[in-house]
């Protein structure tokens, strides 16, 4: 895991970013690749802004199981470039 609390294995990696919610659920690791990531950062303007837009669109599914929230955010980050 690098310094920004994402993991790499290689070139096509995913990027992980770990999404500690509010009131202690487990840790959601939501796998984005680091393509979108990169161009996600650029069009939010920093980390933290895209950091703070993967949690809002993961809070909109919040109980629902890891699966689908990462399908979810595939869907979210290709509407988003869309």
């Amino acid at each position: 895991m690098n310094q920004n609390g994402r993991q790499e294995h290689g070139d096509n990696a995913e990027t992980l970013i770990e999404i500690t919610p509010d009131k202690n659920p487990p840790l959601i690791n939501i796998g984005i690749s680091k393509e979108n990531w990169k161009r996600l950062v650029v069009a939010k303007g920093n980390e933290t802004k895209a950091n703070a837009w993967v949690r809002s669109r993961l809070h909109e599914v919040s109980g629902l199981s890891a699966e689908v929230r990462g399908i979810y955010m595939r869907v979210m980050i290709e509407n988003f470039f869309g």
